[in-house]
Parts: C-alpha cells; sequence; structure tokens
C-alpha cells in the first residue's frame, strides 16, 4: 500500500474512511440535505457504447474490480501530473478507486475523483470535485472521457451519477442525461443515490 505524505499512512486513510462512513450511514437519507445545502439532486446516466474490444470483461465473468480499477487509476494518476500537473493519491477499494489531492477536509478547494463498479455492468460516479482554480482547464472532461474509455473496454454498460444543480448543464454536455429513479443496484451506494 502506498503512503499519502500529505495524509500520512494508509492506516490514518482507513480510519478517516471508517469515520467518513458511519457519519454517512448515520446522516442516511438527510446528508443530501445536510451536504447540498438543501439543493435539489438531479440523477444521471450515460449509456456506454458497445466498444470493438474483444478483450474486456464479461457479466458472466468473476472480475476483480479493485485491481482492475487500481491499475486504471494508476495510469490516470500519472496523466493528471503528465498532461495537467495535478499529483494525487491513489486509494484503492475492492470495487473501485479514489483519487485525492491529499488535503485535510471538504470543500472546493480540493481535487477529489472516486468511483464503483456495481452488477458488473455499472460504474457510479461517486465523487468529482475539481477547484476553483483548476476549473476552465478541461480537466473535469479529460477525466470523464477517460472514465468512459474504461467503462467500454471493460463492457460496462452505464455510468451513473447524482448531481447538483450547478453541474447539470457540464453533466449533459458529456453525454449524460437526466434520469428519475437508479436501477436497483444503484440504490444505497451513496448518500445521492437515495
Amino acid at each position: 500500500m502506498e503512503i499519502c505524505p500529505e495524509r500520512g499512512t494508509y492506516r490514518a486513510r482507513f480510519y478517516s474512511s471508517i469515520i467518513y462512513h458511519i457519519l454517512k450511514v448515520s446522516l442516511g437519507l438527510f446528508s443530501c440535505i445536510i451536504i447540498g445545502g438543501g439543493r435539489v439532486v438531479a440523477k444521471y446516466v450515460f449509456h456506454v457504447p458497445a466498444g470493438d474490444n474483444e478483450s474486456g470483461q464479461t457479466a458472466n465473468k468473476t472480475v476483480d474490480w479493485g485491481k482492475i480499477s487500481y491499475s486504471f487509476g494508476k495510469g490516470l494518476q500519472e496523466e493528471l501530473v503528465t498532461c495537467f500537473g495535478l499529483k494525487t493519491c491513489i486509494f484503492p477499494d475492492e470495487d473501485g478507486i479514489e483519487l485525492d489531492e491529499g488535503c485535510a477536509g471538504m470543500g472546493k478547494d480540493w481535487f477529489n475523483f472516486r468511483f464503483r463498479m456495481f452488477a458488473n455492468t455499472a460504474i457510479y460516479l461517486d465523487m468529482i470535485n475539481i477547484p476553483f482554480e483548476w476549473r476552465g482547464k478541461g480537466i473535469g472532461e479529460w477525466l470523464i472521457n477517460k472514465l468512459k474509455t474504461f467503462a467500454r473496454d471493460n463492457r460496462l454498460s452505464y455510468i451513473f451519477l447524482g448531481s447538483y444543480e450547478p453541474s447539470n448543464p457540464f453533466w449533459e454536455s458529456c453525454g449524460f442525461v437526466k434520469i428519475t429513479e437508479y436501477p436497483d443496484f444503484v440504490l444505497g451506494t451513496d448518500s445521492m443515490a437515495k
């Protein structure tokens, strides 16, 4: 496991993750209102077009999404430095990854990109936050295009996410379509999915 100098060891990240999940469960349905300041959350989906890549995953196969996601995340990490000069830490999970700038606290001044796989068919984009000073440089669109390619190459059919109003035009410009409900396998994955 890698050490993130900005946050300390993986163990410190593990404990902060436990606290985050306890708070998330404790707040339950109210977390959208508290975190979002009462803003309405829109649900979006992107239907991933089928690719020509025959080496991708299949729904009937047991897949180690943690390993596949980590490999994808390492590539993103390197490209973020090369293309944008943005250094991140990677935190793997059994079904996804998180790339984090490593700053303590939440807010609009830190970079975060987190996603998870579900039912061997979809990605739930749990978080994408670009700091104000990095906005308008194409980082968000670049990340989404990379995620779409990852989904297509691994034969995943959908990318789901929840969005607050100011970001809705961005998602629509990236080809996402607003939906009224998530499929059952997405519900309960994050406070925004409720």
